[in-house]
């Protein structure tokens, strides 16, 4: 459930200065309220992932990621590879092995994550 103020409400509010964090940009506040109950899972895939990463097993494999492949995408992210500037299937591959060997050139540096 969401709630919010609307301005002429928040702006002549007594207890404006303690409900907001910046009173003096924000104009007035929205807060959610969450009942606890979870919104139904239309997709048994979904539902089923979630049953394999919640096992012991699937959390042990999935801490490995941290480790393996999320910094390799976050430091290609900070090399602004937000995007491929090449088009056709042969050129996209030839520009992110370009990146990955970057990345691992930089690892034996002692310069990536």
């Amino acid at each position: 459930m969401r709630s919010e103020g609307t301005k002429a409400l928040c702006q002549s509010c007594p207890l404006r200065t303690q409900c907001l964090r910046k009173p003096d940009i924000s104009p007035y506040r929205q807060v959610t309220f969450f009942d606890g109950s979870k919104a139904k899972d239309l997709h048994p895939q979904t539902t089923a992932m979630r049953a394999r990463i919640d096992s012991r097993e699937g959390r042990l494999l999935y801490s490995w990621r941290l480790g393996i492949v999320d910094p390799v995408f976050g430091n290609l992210h900070n090399h602004h590879l937000r995007r491929f500037t090449l088009r056709t299937r042969h050129k996209v591959d030839a520009q992110w092995k370009l990146f990955a060997l970057v990345h691992n050139v930089q690892k034996l540096q002692g310069k990536a994550p």
